[in-house]
């Protein structure tokens, strides 16, 4: 019985507990539901606790949010509040006017048209030419060696300064053609084994030098920017690529079709590129002269004014000798013309300053 009694207690202390417990958080309920806006939960019979501090977790929200952001977006964030008062652009709308840069752009559309090209029906135009499938399935092996070693050797030869980031890779857009033109011409595993590590290593390194062609051409700042519209257009020449050839091979029956549009689109591509590089170059010469033209016309105002203040005293001298003339004119042509004053009092003024006089009067 005893020990009936004693846990009927314990039950009675428990719930005794939780009630005073649901009361106190109906009592905090309805001193705060007025104030966050559940007027319903007075009459609701549920009791719930509301959070005390709402500020602070507003702050911890807004905080989780800062992080985020800092996060995706690491170098934009670290850019804004730099400079004077200007906020970091997170996108440079003005490239969408660049003319020199929207060709460029158009010139990686087509590359990476002919680019998937390839990857795509390397194995289709081995397995046409007489490989096996298992020796078509390499060419695509050879290919990434190929990339490889040309992007490694791209950046060999790009720290030595042996050639411009520019020139290797107008070069090499030339260079695919030929290969391209290659493929679809050779026969045997060797030869296209051959074919598609040279494609592989000419289009690594174009593809590897994207950012250090932007940056040189367009500047550090804008490179993000830069590098998503190019992306943008290298999306579209990706997803047209493929299509557009299979229909020329489902059209015309042979795949070497697909090859030749993928030459003539590289091609046009170093075409394109060639045309942006001049006017890339045509700007940049232009910004130049200007600069320098403005840096001759604040060193000629310079050295106007030091010239001015170095040259001060001897020009004051030279204004005070021609004022002293001048008077000496006046005090002349006063003496002379003044009827109180005759011939004889001239000659008597002495042989010097007479001559002195006439002479002013009279320079011949």
């Amino acid at each position: 019985m005893a020990a009936l009694s004693r846990k009927k207690e314990i039950t009675e202390g428990v719930l005794n507990a939780e009630f005073v417990g649901e009361k106190k958080c109906t009592k905090t309920k309805k001193a705060k539901a007025n104030n966050f806006g559940a007027p319903d939960a007075e009459k609701s019979g549920k009791g719930f606790c509301i959070n005390e501090h709402p500020q602070e977790q507003v702050q911890h929200e807004i905080t989780c949010f800062r992080r985020v952001i800092t996060t995706c977006f690491p170098v934009e964030h670290n850019q804004r509040g730099k400079g004077d008062g200007e906020k970091g652009k997170i996108f440079h709308f003005e490239l969408l006017k660049d003319v020199p840069f929207l060709i460029m752009c158009t010139c990686m559309g087509f590359f990476n048209l002919a680019n998937k090209t390839v990857f795509s029906f390397l194995p289709a135009i081995g397995a046409s030419k007489g490989l096996t499938h298992s020796e078509a399935s390499l060419l695509i092996s050879a290919v990434g060696i190929g990339d490889t070693v040309g992007r490694l050797s791209a950046g060999f030869v790009l720290d030595h300064h042996w050639i411009l980031p520019e020139t290797l890779c107008g070069a090499v857009l030339f260079l695919c053609v030929g290969v391209a033109l290659m493929i679809a011409s050779v026969r045997g595993f060797a030869l296209f084994c051959l074919a598609a590590g040279l494609y592989g290593c000419f289009a690594g390194v174009s593809i590897s030098q994207k950012s250090t062609l932007l940056t040189r051409l367009l500047g550090k700042e804008t490179l993000t920017t830069s590098f998503g519209v190019m992306y943008s257009f290298q999306g579209l020449g990706t997803i047209s690529g493929p299509p557009i050839s299979g229909a020329l091979r489902d059209s015309l029956g042979s795949y070497d079709y697909a090859f030749y549009m993928t030459a003539a689109c590289m091609g046009f591509a170093g075409v394109l590129y060639i045309i942006s590089c001049i006017l890339f170059t045509l700007r940049s010469r232009r910004e130049a002269r200007e600069a320098g033209s403005c840096e001759s016309t604040e060193s000629d105002a310079h050295f106007s004014a030091s010239a001015a203040e170095s040259y001060q005293p001897l020009l004051k001298g030279e204004a005070g000798r021609a004022q002293g003339a001048e008077n000496l004119v006046q005090q002349t042509a006063t003496a002379l013309h003044d009827p109180n004053v005759g011939d004889e009092d001239i000659e008597n003024d002495g042989d010097g300053d007479k001559k002195k006089r006439r002479h002013v009067l009279n320079p011949e």
